[in-house]
């Protein structure tokens, strides 16, 4: 039950019982001030006098509920809904338009009529295209040992590690100089394959 609803019962029901002392008092005080007076107070007198002072009681405490009329008289739901008003009224904050985050691509490379070419001091890759859009892969070892280029970390091992590229068993041509053929297939990823064998290129021919 809300507080001000809670409020008024009480308060009417102490006015109630206010008026019903007042009846009572009366009803039990009229005898004697009767004869106090020496007057003949009839019963029906003294319960209609007694009737009177109760309800001049119960009047005269009307003042007591003011409050709570006044509290019940304010809908539950004004404040929220001001609120929501307000809110409503307040302009939105303008946001600035935000660019889209692009990826930043490799370095786009374009091999058609013409080969392209990865080159460092030890390793040249060159790359053409196929007439079934895939892409060779010619790369040319001078100037490694046979264990810098056969071993774990080797020019080898590095080459066949990146992912997109077949390669065919590696030749010597002798003179400290090896061969390898590989194949990009067509419909694969070009760019990210060659941005791959591109870091190999320069970071174990340098």
């Amino acid at each position: 039950m809300k507080s001000c609803t809670q409020a008024k019962i009480e308060t009417y029901f102490v006015r109630f019982l206010a008026a019903v002392v007042v009846g009572a008092i009366a009803y039990v005080g009229a005898e004697p001030v009767a004869q106090y007076f020496q007057l003949d107070l009839p019963n029906t007198a003294r319960w209609l006098g007694t009737g009177v002072l109760a309800l001049a009681g119960w009047f005269a405490t009307k003042n007591l509920v003011d409050f709570t009329t006044d509290c019940l008289d304010v809908p539950s739901a004004v404040a929220p809904a001001i609120t929501s008003r307000k809110q409503a009224e307040r302009p939105a904050p303008k946001r600035l338009p935000q660019l889209a985050k692009a990826p930043v691509p490799a370095t786009f490379v374009n091999v058609g009529d013409t080969p392209h070419v990865i080159k460092s001091s030890k390793i040249t890759a060159t790359v053409t295209k196929n007439d079934d859009a895939s892409l060779v892969v010619s790369v040319v070892v001078t100037g490694v040992s046979g264990g810098d280029f056969k071993g774990n970390h080797g020019v080898r091992a590095s080459l066949e590690s990146v992912q997109g590229i077949s390669w065919a068993n590696p030749t010597n041509a002798g003179g400290g100089t090896r061969r390898m053929e590989g194949r990009i297939a067509a419909g694969a990823n070009h760019q990210q394959v060659l941005a791959k064998l591109q870091s190999v290129v320069e970071r174990k021919g340098a």
